[in-house]
């Protein structure tokens, strides 16, 4: 069994697992994967997920923990270390490597809306995505940072 799961805290509003088992459905792979949620109130019980959990390939990061998971992990990828913060771990071998799709989505999302419009981007947060939403518009949009 392949295990995926979500860590943050609190995750009472997500609906990455509902998302992902009808995924795994869809691929009509429910059978050899699985998505959890793993709430955490203290990061500290981090890698106590890994324990337990032997066959989890990897995990989304959410709020609280972008920025604060970093220390947990083996290695930081060049998506993540540019932004400083990690919302996709995967395991490899018996590493924890740190990605981030962020800049990436807004990119995907952002680029296709805007068509070289040039405008300027005011961003609201202190948190990860907001990161990767500055990271993003630091390449392309004259931006400011509101925290």
């Amino acid at each position: 069994m392949k295990r995926y799961g979500l860590v943050g805290y609190p995750l009472g509003h997500s609906f990455s697992q509902k998302y992902f088992s009808e995924k795994f459905e869809g691929l009509n792979i429910s059978h050899s994967h699985t998505y959890h949620v793993f709430e955490l109130e203290s990061l500290s019980d981090f890698p106590d997920i890994w324990d337990c959990h032997p066959d989890l390939e990897g995990v989304n990061v959410t709020i609280p923990y972008k920025v604060e998971i970093m220390p947990f992990l083996d290695e930081i990828d060049v998506s993540a270390a540019g932004v400083k913060a990690v919302n996709v771990i995967k395991k490899k071998g018996n590493k924890l490597i740190g990605y981030n799709s962020d800049v990436f989505g807004f990119k995907q999302s952002l680029d296709t809306w805007l068509m070289g419009v040039e405008v300027e981007a005011l961003i609201f947060g202190s948190g990860g995505s907001s990161l990767a939403a500055v990271s993003y518009t630091h390449l392309t949009l004259p931006t400011k940072r509101i925290v």
